[in-house]
């Protein structure tokens, strides 16, 4: 079944036929005081979220289920009926509530921006003209088109990220509707050249008895590391006595325990350890520093302190290193990433702005 695809200006005449027929419908009648912009714009914002969850977004999730199922070769869907009962049944009733957030944000600006663009012109027309003398029919229904035009274009790119959230491949293609919007931070790996250092020089001459490794970032970093050692980057090149292969690496989560071993894969055995210990058993930060404090060696009066390499990032708790430093655990603590404003965002937000112009 062959597919139309919506133009910006379809929905630039419906958002204005729109606002000038609910303009139109509205009584004549003049009221005393006025609504000032701010109270216009909370109004209309809190209306539109109020709407958006009693009826909007379940309507329009399936509505958009609906079309897009019958844009298949072989559509499941009978009717609207049909499709309701089989959404709930796949999905549960929060099937129908997918892309509520943006659902919300939409109505909420959709509403907001159009009592105050519809009252703010509504009251300076008025003020041209005598006292108790009531605007014409046309003049009001010229003033919500006006509403509508506005509302369209401010609200265009929230109605886009509805729409695609909505779809039958949203969860498949998207985790939130953050993940769909253009995004602005992104995580950069900071540092390397220390770390290649560190990992060049090896842990016999730092007397590092263990890594620390809280996330799939740092397991990249390590990664980055290494390769700039082999490849003889900023002169750091490790003599052939170095080896970190049985040196344990602690980490958190199953997550970060497949990254680590996924290096093994790939990297020199001198360089990654095959001694990967905590993962599963050791979910969170404090659950980990309680797993290295039952693992590690007790130290003794006349040997050197116990001491371990622990890469982190912009955002770590105090957790770990206050439980680990407690117990005489030095840690090396080398930042290795860092949230930082994207470097991609005007060329992604470009890409987006033509994708929302194109109505794809």
């Amino acid at each position: 079944m062959s597919s139309r695809k919506e133009k910006p200006s379809h929905s630039l005449v419906a958002g204005t036929t729109a606002g000038a027929i609910e303009a139109g419908s509205l009584p004549s009648q003049s009221y005393a005081g006025k609504v000032s912009p701010p109270r216009s714009l909370l109004a209309g914002l809190g209306a539109g979220m109020v709407e958006a969850i009693i009826a909007v977004t379940p309507s329009e999730t399936i509505k958009t289920k609906l079309i897009d199922d019958a844009k298949r070769p072989n559509p499941q869907y009978r009717g609207l009926v049909h499709g309701t009962v089989s959404i709930v049944r796949q999905e549960g009733i929060l099937g129908i509530y997918r892309g509520l957030f943006p659902v919300m944000m939409r109505q909420g600006a959709n509403s907001a921006v159009r009592f105050t663009t519809y009252t703010t012109l509504k009251q300076f027309v008025q003020g041209t003209v005598r006292p108790g003398q009531q605007l014409s029919s046309g003049i009001t229904f010229g003033i919500g088109a006006i509403a509508g035009l506005v509302t369209v274009y401010t609200t265009q790119p929230l109605d886009v990220i509805k729409t695609r959230m909505q779809s039958l491949t949203a969860r498949q293609q998207y985790r939130n509707s953050f993940h769909f919007s253009v995004p602005v931070l992104e995580t950069a790996l900071v540092n390397l050249e220390h770390l290649v250092q560190k990992v060049a020089s090896g842990p016999q001459a730092q007397g590092i008895s263990g890594v620390i490794i809280t996330s799939k970032r740092a397991v990249e970093a390590w990664g980055k590391a290494v390769e700039s050692v082999i490849s003889g980057d900023l002169d750091a090149v490790a003599d052939d006595g170095v080896t970190w292969g049985s040196v344990p690496f602690y980490v958190v989560g199953e997550a970060t325990a497949s990254a680590a071993a996924e290096l093994r894969t790939r990297l020199p055995s001198r360089f990654v350890s095959y001694d990967i210990r905590g993962g599963s058993q050791s979910g969170t930060a404090q659950e980990l520093a309680h797993f290295i404090l039952n693992d590690l060696p007790a130290g003794r009066d006349e040997s050197p302190p116990r001491a371990l390499l622990y890469l982190t990032g912009d955002k770590n708790r105090d957790t770990l290193p206050n439980i680990l430093t407690s117990q005489d655990i030095v840690l090396h603590t080398l930042q290795v990433y860092a949230t930082q404003g994207s470097s991609s965002f005007p060329r992604d937000l470009e890409t987006a702005l033509e994708r929302v112009s194109a109505g794809k």
